[in-house]
């Protein structure tokens, strides 16, 4: 059996790439470009081009779970999208609708809004929870919140108003920052700070104190 993973080339797709060869799956990567590093296997596939989305399954018949992400158009968080709301709740709500098996991964955002606080949470910890799904022995079809050990805020005060406005001025296309402006409003109102009480939430293991310890050199000049 074969484990496709989708957006593999990605900052979750390596991360959860690299947990899978040291678990010995086999795995097939789907990429744009088909560059990936041995001993990965990759396709090519293209979430704009509808003539790629066969190509996995014609490469590899034995497919038989699949780690999908969505294409990058800048959406910062699954956890303040329901089942029927924008991208990754469509995708939510057409997978329960197919009755195929499924698992959600839903992590909290990237960045707080306004007066809100948000558990920041860590890569290694979204991957833990994908590997868990994938090779869990029965299915539980539903989404899996994951979120941060600590809530932090920032200083920020713009309203969601003031925030669409500002990626339309930057040129961002209308329906993104409209979906972009919606999830900031979910934020600010507290839903990231919710979501760490919910009963099937994934607390991380890695805080954000980790993080900066691990890649001080990334702000430390020479």
């Amino acid at each position: 059996m074969t484990i496709l993973v989708a957006g593999a080339t990605g900052k979750v797709g390596r991360s959860l790439v690299k947990r899978l060869h040291e678990a010995n799956a086999r795995i097939l990567l789907a990429t744009r470009s088909r560059t990936v590093e041995p001993p990965s296997k990759a396709v090519k596939f293209d979430w704009f081009d509808e003539k790629t989305y066969a190509a996995p399954f014609e490469a590899d018949p034995n497919i038989d779970k699949i780690f999908l992400i969505q294409p990058d158009i800048l959406i910062p968080c699954s956890s303040a999208l329901e089942k029927g709301d924008f991208v990754n709740g469509r995708v939510h709500e057409y997978l329960a609708d197919r009755g195929v098996d499924y698992v959600i991964l839903r992590p909290t955002s990237f960045t707080a809004c306004g007066d809100s606080k948000v558990a920041y949470v860590s890569v290694d910890d979204i991957v833990q929870v994908a590997c868990d799904a994938l090779f869990a022995e029965k299915t539980t079809n539903n989404d899996v919140f994951i979120v941060g050990p600590q809530l932090y805020s920032h200083d920020g005060k713009l309203t969601s108003e003031e925030f669409q406005k500002a990626l339309l001025n930057f040129g961002m296309e209308e329906k993104y920052a409209g979906m972009l402006g919606y999830i900031h409003g979910q934020i600010a109102s507290g839903n990231e700070a919710a979501v760490t009480k919910t009963p099937n939430a994934y607390v991380g293991k890695y805080s954000l104190p980790e993080y900066f310890k691990a890649h001080k050199d990334t702000w430390i000049k020479a």
